[in-house]
Formats: structure tokens, C-alpha cells, sequence
């Protein structure tokens, strides 16, 4: 026998509404304030000796059910920065809502960097970075990554070859 439970709203002992749905299998919660989860996972590499930003590959979209939801963004990337000379060397990245670059206090969201000794300098680990943003649109948006070598054509910047991902998450009212 299968039994099935239909409810547009579950309410406390208070009378205060918990849950409500509007028909369509959308929720809306005072408690739950994720709406959606979505993530992907990159294995392919680029590399880049050029100090203008180029594509990562590494992107995602997102429809926000409510133009006031934010989208909270997690990413971790493997990177990697090597400089044949004995210079300072910098990587840079960086992310775009659809053509808009989003940013830290007039800062880019992230960087490395590395200096040593030796004819070849080498960093290499994961760089993270998470950043909360308000696309007030209830359409879908995609978010991208670039990066960029920042000194000079004597670093070559590397991204992938270990797994890198983005995770968005939509943050409602």
C-alpha cells in the first residue's frame, strides 16, 4: 500500500510556517536558506606564458530561483608557477560573472606566487578561494575562471593536472 502525504505548508507549535511550497516542488523555508548545490570537477590543463588573462575551462552555471538569492562560490584549483630565471614569479586568477569580473575590494580573488634560488623557481599546491556574490537575476548566470602569469614570458603558469573545482550555491532570501 502506498500512502502519500500532500501539504502546502508545515507550521511550529507557534503557528509559524516552517515550510511552504507553491505547488510546483519549490520550497521556501525560514530555516533552510540553501536553495541549490551545483559543482564541477576539472582534470584538464592549461598552461599560459602571457600576462593577459586566459580561459581556465573551469566554469559552471547557475539559475537562482529569486532575484534577491545570492551565489555563494567555492573554488579550489590546482595551480602551479614556474620562472626559468632567478626572478620573483606570480600567478593570478581571477572570475567572471558572464562578462562581469567580480573581485575582492578592487583586488583580484586570488593569486600565488614564489621566490627561491636556483636557475628554475617552482611552486605548486592548491589555491582556494571562496567569494559571495548578488547577480539580481532570477536567469541563469555562469561563472568562469582566468589566470594569467603576472611578471613576465620567463613564467609559464599551469592550472589542472590535479583536480580543480567550482561549487556554487544558491543562498536564498
Amino acid at each position: 500500500m502506498t500512502s502519500k502525504l500532500k501539504v502546502n505548508v508545515i507550521s511550529d507549535g507557534g503557528d509559524n510556517n516552517i515550510i511552504t511550497s507553491n505547488g510546483s516542488g519549490v520550497i521556501t523555508s525560514s530555516k533552510f536558506k540553501i536553495g541549490q548545490i551545483l559543482q564541477n570537477n576539472f582534470v584538464s590543463s592549461q598552461t599560459t606564458t602571457a600576462t593577459s588573462f586566459s580561459d581556465s575551462g573551469i566554469a559552471l552555471a547557475i539559475t537562482p530561483t529569486s532575484t534577491s538569492s545570492k551565489v555563494l562560490i567555492q573554488v579550489s584549483i590546482f595551480a602551479q608557477i614556474t620562472n626559468a630565471t632567478n626572478e620573483f614569479a606570480e600567478g593570478e586568477f581571477k572570475i567572471h560573472r558572464d562578462s562581469t569580473v567580480l573581485d575582492t575590494n578592487g583586488r583580484r580573488v586570488g593569486g600565488f606566487a614564489t621566490r627561491g634560488h636556483g636557475s628554475e623557481l617552482k611552486f605548486k599546491g592548491y589555491q582556494s578561494f571562496t567569494l559571495l556574490d548578488a547577480p539580481s537575476t532570477s536567469s541563469s548566470v555562469s561563472y568562469k575562471i582566468f589566470f594569467r602569469s603576472v611578471n613576465n614570458t620567463n613564467e609559464t603558469t599551469f592550472f589542472g593536472f590535479h583536480p580543480s573545482s567550482i561549487t556554487l550555491m544558491e543562498v536564498l532570501p
